[in-house]
């Protein structure tokens, strides 16, 4: 959920490439709109 406007959205989750230092997360919205960020773990 956005705190900011209330939307909510689906999420989905996985390693590229099987990378496990960078995990993809994407938010989509019921309208197809999404946005994917990569998180890097800190070692």
């Amino acid at each position: 959920m956005d705190p900011e406007n209330g939307n909510e959205y689906g999420c989905s989750i996985w390693f590229e490439n099987g990378n496990a230092d960078e995990l993809k997360v994407r938010g989509k919205h019921w309208t197809g709109l999404y946005r994917t960020q990569t998180w890097y773990r800190v070692k």
